[in-house]
C-alpha cells in the first residue's frame, strides 16, 4: 500500500534514516539532499558546496552522491564519486569538507567516520576521523574498497589483497589473504556474535572475532555480486541481489568461460546461501531487472528493489514472494534505486524522481 510520494529533482538513488526518523534522500545529481518527516512534508533541503564554475556540467559523474548516511550522532555524511566527504548537522549545515579523501565509507556508533580512499592520496589509504573533521589515524598501506563495523566496534575493510580488520584505535588486530587473490576486491557484511562475511567472486569467506576462517565456500558459478547494497546476512545466511550467468566448458581442452543465460532463461536473481555448508537455500528468479538495492526488514522479509520497478517482499526462509509493489511506468521509466526500512515497517523507496513510503498489506 502506497502511503505516500514526494517529488524530487532526479532520479533519487540514495536513502538514509537519522534517529529522528527524518529520511534523507540524494539525487542522481549530488546536488541536492531532502530531509523528509516520516509522513512525507518536506523538512528540510540541503546540498554540498557548489563545485567551480563549469564543473558540474563537465564532469557531472563526479558530483555524483555515492554514499549517504545518517550517523549515530545526527550528523549527515555524502561521499561524492570524486572522493569528496561532506558533514551536515541534522539542520543542514555544513560541518566540514574534505577533498579527494573518501571512496567507502562507515560510521561508528560514537560518531566516528571511516573513509576508504582511493588512489592518489599520499599513500594514505584509510582514516579516521572525529565527528569535527579531526583525523584520529591512518593506515597507509592499501586501497580499501568496502567497509563494514562489527557489533564489537571492530572495523572491517577489504582490498585488492585482502581483508583486515582493526580496533577503534586503529590498531591492526589481524589481516587475511595478503597473497591470496582469490579474497580480493570482496564485499563484506558484519554479523552478530563478531563474524564478518567476506563475499568474492566465487567464494564466501566467514571469519570469527580473531581472523579465522570458520567456513569457505567456493561457487563454479559467479555470484555476480556488483556492490555491497546488494547483500545482506541475517542468522548466518547470506543474501545476495546477483546477476545470473551461465558456466560452459570447451569439450576439448575443459576451460570453462560464463556466458549470458540462454534467450527464455533468467537473467537476474536472489538467492540465499548458508554460509556454514555453502549449500544453496533458495533461489527467486522472478525479476525483469538488475537488483539495486537489497535489505533485511524488520519482520524478517527480504525486501528487494529492482530495476523492473518493483520491490519484491521474500520469505526469508522459503524465498517464495510474499508480497510485490510496483512503482508504475513501463519497464525502465521507475527502477527501485534505493530502499530503507524504518519504523513500523515501513519501507522507503528511491525510485525515478520520487522518494516513496510503503507498507506492505
Amino acid at each position: 500500500m502506497l502511503l505516500w510520494k514526494f517529488p524530487a529533482n532526479g532520479e533519487v538513488i540514495r536513502l538514509a534514516i537519522g534517529r529522528d526518523g527524518v529520511v534523507y534522500a540524494s539525487t542522481w545529481t549530488g546536488t541536492e539532499i531532502y530531509a523528509l518527516a516520516s509522513d512525507g512534508t518536506l523538512v528540510r533541503k540541503f546540498a554540498p558546496p557548489e563545485p567551480a564554475a563549469g564543473e558540474l556540467a563537465a564532469n557531472p559523474s563526479n558530483y555524483l552522491i555515492s554514499q549517504l548516511i545518517a550517523a549515530t550522532d545526527r550528523a549527515i555524511y555524502t561521499q561524492s564519486n570524486n572522493g569528496d566527504v561532506c558533514a551536515f548537522r541534522s539542520d543542514g549545515a555544513l560541518k566540514w569538507k574534505l577533498n579527494g579523501i573518501g571512496r567507502v565509507l562507515a560510521a561508528g556508533i560514537d560518531g566516528t567516520l571511516y573513509a576508504g580512499c582511493g588512489p592518489g592520496q599520499n599513500g594514505v589509504k584509510l582514516c579516521a576521523f572525529a565527528p569535527d573533521g579531526t583525523l584520529k589515524w591512518k593506515f597507509g598501506q592499501f586501497e580499501f574498497t568496502d567497509l563494514a563495523i562489527g557489533s564489537d566496534t571492530m572495523i572491517y575493510a577489504s582490498s585488492g589483497f585482502g581483508v583486515y580488520a582493526f580496533a577503534p584505535s586503529g590498531a591492526v588486530e589481524w589481516s587475511f589473504g595478503v597473497s591470496r587473490p582469490s579474497i580480493s576486491y570482496s564485499w563484506l557484511a558484519a554479523g552478530l556474535h563478531s563474524t564478518i562475511y567476506a563475499v568474492t567472486a566465487n567464494d564466501i569467506y566467514v571469519f570469527a572475532r580473531d581472523g579465522a576462517v570458520m567456513s569457505k565456500t567456493h561457487s563454479e558459478t559467479p555470484l555476480g555480486v556488483l556492490n555491497d547494497r546488494h547483500l545482506a546476512e541475517r542468522d548466518g545466511i547470506i543474501y545476495l541481489g546477483s546477476y545470473y550467468v551461465r558456466e560452459v566448458r570447451d569439450p576439448a581442452t575443459g576451460a570453462r568461460r560464463f556466458v549470458p543465460p540462454r534467450p527464455g532463461e533468467p537473467r537476474y536473481r536472489v538467492v540465499a546461501i548458508d554460509s556454514h555448508t555453502g549449500s544453496l537455500v533458495w533461489s527467486f528468479d522472478r525479476l525483469r531487472g538488475k537488483v539495486f538495492a537489497l535489505v533485511v526488514g524488520r519482520d524478517g522479509t527480504i525486501d528487494v528493489g529492482s530495476y523492473d520497478g518493483h520491490v519484491y517482499g521474500l520469505d526469508a526462509k522459503t524465498g517464495a514472494l510474499k508480497w510485490r509493489f510496483w512503482t508504475g511506468g513501463a519497464w525502465g521509466e521507475m527502477p527501485v534505486y534505493a530502499l530503507a526500512v524504518g519504523k513500523g515497517g515501513t519501507i522507503y523507496l528511491g525510485t525515478g524522481s520520487f522518494v516513496e513510503a510503503i507498507r506492505p498489506r
